[in-house]
Parts: structure tokens; C-alpha cells; sequence
């Protein structure tokens, strides 16, 4: 019986302390950045321009989720006062199928929140707006190949590994051998004709 007790009280907390789940804001900007930080410094030991890194989640901030010039959007997990989890949906239009596909990408737990189901709760939330948004029925999202933890819990949510492979070229070696300079990273302002100047 007093376990009984101890369970149900557990359950309460665990209720009680249930991240809230949802669309990123412009107050999030801060906690974004950092993760985006995060991620390439733990994925790809890169440290990232944060005047680029700023520009890039703003331009998904400034135009939310429905507005015409929407290229992705950002679900959130807030908890105990702060965004304590996140990642990015984008989207790649199907010629085969008119309509896009979804992809996750720059997913983010905080390392003391992590093993909380907090990014399960994040990915059924992307599940449900997908189904409401005509999504195309496959979402997608890219993992290192050696990165088993992800991989699991890619796979505890339901997805599975793709029959595709995932080939890139690296353009500015391409240019260096070739002597041209590489083209500069457009401003923000030319990507975003809405931004101000």
C-alpha cells in the first residue's frame, strides 16, 4: 500500500511537471541560438558565427508557421521557467507527390532535462501539425551514422532508417581548386526582403 502511495504521488509530480509544448517565439531567440551552438559543437566540433547563427533563427521567427514566407518553424519545450528543449521543421516540396515533406533538424535537449521524453513530446506535437497541415506522410530527418543514442531514439518514436543514402559536396573545395573565390553568404536582409534595414 505505501508503494502504492509513493507511485501515485509519483505519477502527480510527473504530471505537474509536463513540459509545455509549442511554437517557437521572438523571446526564444536567445535559447535557440545557443542550442544551435550546441549541436555544432557537439555534432561537427564547429564553432559557428553567431551573427549568422542569429540571422538564420530570426528569419525563421520573423515568419511563423502559415505566413507565406515561412521556410520552417521552430517547436519548443518550456519547463521550469525556461525553453528547455527544441527542434526545427523545414520543408522540401515533392514534385511526386505536390505536397512537402517534412524535415526535423536541430534537435536540442538540455543535458539535465534529457531522458525526460521531453523531445517525444516535441515530436508528437510535429506529428499532429503535420496531419493538420497536409504534410506529405513520411517526416524525415538526417543522423550521423555513428550516433547510436540518436538512432535509438529515432527508432522508440517510430521511425526507421531510410533506403536512401545522403550524398553532399563540399563547393568551396571545388572553387579553391578551381581558383574562384567563394561566393559570400548573402545578408539577411537580401534573404529576407521583409527584414528592415
Amino acid at each position: 500500500r505505501q508503494g502504492g502511495r509513493s507511485g501515485r504521488a509519483g505519477d502527480a509530480m510527473a504530471q505537474a511537471a509536463a513540459p509545455v509544448v509549442r511554437d517557437a517565439q521572438a523571446a526564444d531567440l536567445t535559447s535557440l541560438m545557443a542550442f544551435n551552438m550546441q549541436i555544432a559543437w557537439a555534432t561537427e566540433s564547429r564553432r559557428l558565427d553567431p551573427d549568422r547563427v542569429r540571422a538564420g533563427v530570426e528569419r525563421i521567427l520573423r515568419h511563423p508557421r502559415g505566413t507565406p514566407a515561412c521556410k520552417g518553424f521552430y517547436v519548443v519545450a518550456e519547463l521550469d521557467g525556461g525553453v528547455r528543449g527544441s527542434c526545427l521543421v523545414t520543408f522540401e516540396w515533392s514534385d511526386w507527390q505536390a505536397r512537402d515533406y517534412w524535415w526535423i533538424q536541430s534537435v536540442f535537449v538540455e543535458k539535465a532535462y534529457r531522458g525526460q521524453g521531453i523531445f517525444r513530446r516535441i515530436y508528437e506535437r510535429v506529428v499532429e501539425l503535420a496531419g493538420e497541415a497536409g504534410a506529405a506522410p513520411e517526416l524525415r530527418l538526417y543522423v550521423e551514422y555513428d550516433n547510436e543514442v540518436a538512432k535509438s531514439t529515432y527508432s522508440k518514436l517510430g521511425m526507421s532508417q531510410s533506403h536512401y543514402l545522403m550524398f553532399e559536396e563540399d563547393l568551396t573545395k571545388r572553387w579553391s581548386k578551381a581558383g574562384v573565390a567563394p561566393p559570400a553568404a548573402a545578408p539577411a536582409a537580401a534573404q529576407d526582403p521583409s527584414a528592415e534595414a
